[in-house]
């Protein structure tokens, strides 16, 4: 039961650092916005920390789980419940990335702007932050942890709704948007829903261990 605190314990590190790079990305895309390169390049350092943590935590939390902390059809769940959340962490880097490795032009800024991506990532921040509600409930109210995981569904399809919509917008700009810029922007909208996806598959496991644990 010791080790298994200790996973748990990992496990809530880890949702919080997926937080933290949540709220770097919407500040290093509100600079990116306001064409501040300085601001891009230190919020990415401090979202590509937090990633690398996460790696190592992610290493330490196999270890344990390989040694046998639980149960084998327990396990499985927690297993793919770390590499959802690692996967998170990483989609939030990569995002960040799109942004940090081609500076973007006047009009594409102007474009982000109108799109809102701050609001975008914003929705993902709030999913995040009910994916780890959901993480902190685990061993203690395994029913608030099914309830939290259902927000984090909820959020996931907010997500993907803005995500359509934002598209269908950026494709009307072809007339004053060059090539590099539209997948550019694309690129970033795509990886903060990978995020998204990678919230909610991790919630989706969390449900498992859940429901098999309630009587």
């Amino acid at each position: 039961m010791m080790k298994a605190g200790k996973v748990h314990k990992e496990l809530v590190k880890h949702a919080s650092l997926s937080i933290k790079a949540c709220e770097l990305l919407i500040k290093e895309i509100g600079c990116a916005v306001k064409g501040d390169r300085e601001g891009v390049r230190r919020y990415q350092a401090k979202i590509k920390d937090l990633e690398e943590r996460g790696d190592k935590l992610r290493r330490d939390l196999e270890k344990m789980l390989s040694e046998g902390v639980m149960f084998a059809a327990e396990r499985s769940a927690f297993i793919t419940m770390v590499e959802k959340m690692d996967k998170l962490l990483d989609r939030i880097d990569q995002a960040g990335r799109v942004l940090f490795l081609r500076e973007p032009t006047e009009e594409a800024l102007k474009a982000m702007e109108e799109l809102d991506l701050v609001a975008y990532a914003d929705l993902l921040l709030k999913e995040v932050s009910a994916l780890k509600k959901a993480v902190d409930a685990l061993y203690e109210d395994y029913r608030r942890a099914i309830k939290w995981s259902y927000e984090v569904e909820k959020g996931e399809s907010a997500v993907d709704e803005m995500k359509i919509e934002m598209l269908r917008t950026l494709y009307t700009m072809d007339d004053r948007l060059d090539v590099l810029s539209i997948l550019q922007i694309e690129k970033l909208i795509a990886k903060i829903d990978d995020a998204s996806d990678a919230a909610e598959d991790a919630s989706d496991a969390i449900l498992l261990i859940a429901s098999k644990t309630l009587p």
